[in-house]
């Protein structure tokens, strides 16, 4: 959620932990096992073995003699997301066992914090705290990415909106409709669905009939919160490939903030990096060229419990501010590009507003606005919210009482940010937390192959090694099995042949007993647990094509073998990870 410039000095709210969520929350703060009832677990059918005895009805003086029940299977627990998602994310991932977001390691001057030891240590003593976040930012992908999947042109913002928040609060297990239970777990702010020109803090009210049409360019912003850690993460979905290059300019120069962050980064000269990636980019519409502005008065924020809006900001240009970011600094790194003036001011029908952390004591003489506020207090405490949540509670009749409350101080309104009318606008947007060894995505890492390991280890290996061995089988039948097309003699024995990202080493067997002379053959990966427990003849070491080969792996080999090593380059760039996976051939291999 965008923050104004300048953001407002917010303290953070000190929220009672009692109804703190963990991993064996269920829906509205219930217990693991209610919560496994609740998701498919065991049948009420069973209570009839807890029942007592019944006594026998009594036939000529004979008992009729019970029959024995069939006890029903006990159901299995969902281990794979439904479409659209429903399946608790403490469910999927027990014992708080939530993906860790990407690690953005320090450069320069600052890559001894990688390396120290000492600060690694104090690094994972202090890392308890990120369970929360980790859950909020699972649950954030997994949204994320049904809603980038369904999302099509023809769908009213309503019918987007309420798929994306109902999603959100079914993963955490909190619907929000009793009392205080959005303050434990659910939506981190409205969810923002800007179309063109509008660049924030657009929602739809009651009654909005706007349909998302094929010529929109649209900013997704959604907030995920658990226990008051928001994670706050947006895109930009277009449907006409002219907008690509808007797109584009926006992506990169949010990946360049998160990049250049790092304890001690001035926010100013992060604006600068920022600033100057963005405006290397020039897109075309409908025949006329426009230069990409970032848009300077809207800005990425430090994020505080239960405040989405703290007291740092990131601007999209350079300026002269020298506040440093530091350790322990929860970040939204967001950037906003537009076609137009590179400027916003607030216009149109407002959706979003928030409670004030510090608002003045006012006496209020108008009745609903009193009402109101405990409504608000009770609910959201200071999470964002917006007039469909307060429709969801059943309130009527409060647009005074809330205007009331917005003239009184006591809550903030955030009315939509627009560029100028025709203008096109696009925002990404990231959270990242900074600690002493490496900046912290909030995100987990999706498609990486860290976490695409971490995955396949959990499930046990077998269905990796499965997986490969069926494609083997793939390449092998449609390659004749001839696994090797390279131009080299291979009648010629003493060869050395290598197979990044081996497993179990099943390529190289189907190599070797396609040869008649000897080689000596080397696997590697980045999962040791991955190779074969007994002997076969293969050298295997574990290493990860993300990282530079060592020396001795370098130019050594004759023909190399890689499959499929650029879908998990995230987040290396995939020119360095070409660079490692080019690295092992001789010269001519």
């Amino acid at each position: 959620m965008a923050a104004r410039t300048p953001v407002d000095q917010l303290k953070a709210l000190s929220v009672k932990q009692s109804d703190r969520v963990n991993g064996s929350a269920g829906a509205n703060g219930t217990a693991k096992g209610d919560a496994a009832e609740a998701s498919g677990g065991e049948s009420d059918d069973d209570a009839d073995e807890h029942a007592p005895e019944a006594t026998a009805a009594v036939t000529g003086g004979r008992a009729k003699k019970k029959k024995n029940k069939k006890k029903k299977p006990k159901k299995k627990a969902p281990t794979v997301q439904t479409d659209p998602p429903s399946v608790l994310i403490s469910q999927l991932f027990p014992n708080d066992s939530y993906p860790k977001g990407e690690e953005v390691n320090y450069k320069d001057d600052n890559s001894y914090r990688t390396t120290n030891e000492e600060k690694r240590h104090l690094d994972n003593i202090n890392s308890d705290f990120l369970s929360d976040y980790r859950q909020a930012a699972e649950t954030h992908r997994q949204v994320r990415q049904w809603a980038q999947k369904t999302i099509k042109p023809g769908q009213t913002l309503t019918e987007i909106a309420n798929g994306i928040e109902d999603s959100v609060r079914r993963l955490v297990g909190h619907d929000g409709l009793s009392e205080g239970d959005a303050i434990v777990a659910g939506m981190g702010f409205p969810t923002g669905l800007n179309l063109d020109e509008i660049a924030a803090h657009y929602s739809p009210n009651a009654g909005c009939k706007k349909v998302l049409q094929q010529n929109n360019v649209m900013k997704v912003d959604i907030g995920v919160h658990v226990n008051g850690r928001i994670v706050d993460s947006a895109f930009t979905m277009a449907f006409d490939p002219m907008y690509d290059n808007l797109l584009a300019a926006v992506k990169d120069a949010t990946n360049t903030g998160v990049r250049e962050a790092g304890i001690d980064v001035r926010l100013g000269e992060l604006g600068g990096y920022i600033q100057e990636t963005m405006e290397s980019y020039e897109c075309e519409i409908n025949g006329t060229t426009y230069p990409i502005k970032p848009i300077g008065n809207i800005t990425g924020h430090t994020i505080l419990p239960y405040s989405i809006h703290g007291t740092k900001s990131v601007p999209a240009v350079k300026t002269n501010d020298t506040t440093k970011m530091e350790e322990g600094d929860v970040f939204a790194i967001e950037t906003f590009g537009s076609t137009g003036n590179g400027r916003c001011h607030a216009e149109g029908e407002c959706s979003h507003y928030a409670l004030n952390s510090d608002a003045p004591k006012v006496d209020l003489r108008v009745l609903s606005a009193k009402s109101l506020l405990s409504t608000i207090k009770k609910n959201f405490s200071t999470i964002p919210f917006c007039r469909r949540y307060l429709d969801r509670l059943g309130q009527e009749k409060y647009l005074l009482g809330l205007n009331n409350l917005v003239k009184s101080g006591i809550v903030e309104d955030y009315p939509p940010l627009l560029d100028k009318k025709g203008s096109y606008t696009a925002q990404f947007e990231h959270e990242l937390t900074v600690s002493t060894t490496t900046t912290t995505l909030g995100e987990p890492k999706g498609a990486t192959m860290d976490n695409f390991m971490n995955m396949t280890k959990e499930a046990g290996h077998t269905p990796e090694i499965h997986r490969l061995i069926d494609l083997h089988a793939v390449y092998n039948d449609a390659m004749d099995g001839q696994l090797i097309l390279a131009p080299i003699n291979l009648q010629e024995p003493g060869k050395r042949i290598f197979d990044s990202g081996t497993a179990d080493g099943t390529q190289l067997h189907g190599v070797r007993s396609s040869l008649s002379a000897q080689h000596h053959y080397f696997g590697s990966d980045i999962e040791a647990e991955l190779f074969p427990a007994q002997l076969d003849g293969i050298t295997y070491f574990q290493q990860s094509f993300q990282e530079p080969r060592p020396a001795e792996l370098r130019s050594t080999f004759d023909p190399v073998h890689v499959r499929g090593s650029l879908a998990g380059s995230s987040p290396k760039r995939p020119v360095e990870v070409i660079r490692n996976l080019a690295s092992p051939p001789k010269p001519g291999g």
